[in-house]
């Protein structure tokens, strides 16, 4: 069995850095894989996408992330997912992939987005 945590709308912006962090870690014993569905930054903009890069830094399990439609305002959804995808990997192996195909997602590949 795969424990997924899944949060959306996290709409992470320049006043929320240190607020997401102390619960994933809270929860990481209880999860296996972290779903970021949608709504990343608050308004698209990649300094957004690099406070959010930086809480989720060195989690100890895999992220995947899918892009809603505020991180489209800013008209720079391409550097986001980038900035985001940049990450890298982490404690035990985890990382930032950007899902475009829920199917890709929901069996598992390590190669969603790609």
């Amino acid at each position: 069995m795969i424990r997924v945590a899944a949060v959306g709308d996290v709409h992470f912006g320049t006043d929320t850095p240190g607020l997401l962090r102390p619960h994933l870690e809270a929860a990481a014993g209880d999860m296996d894989l972290l779903l970021l569905a949608g709504d990343l930054t608050r308004r698209g903009q990649p300094a957004e996408a690099r406070l959010l890069a930086e809480e989720l830094r060195g989690l100890s399990v895999p992220v995947v992330a899918v892009l809603g439609n505020h991180d489209y305002h800013h008209g720079a959804e391409r550097e986001v997912a980038a900035v985001l995808e940049a990450a890298g990997p982490g404690a035990g192996g985890s990382g930032l992939r950007r899902a475009h195909r829920a199917a890709a997602l929901l069996a598992g590949r390590g190669d969603a987005g790609r």
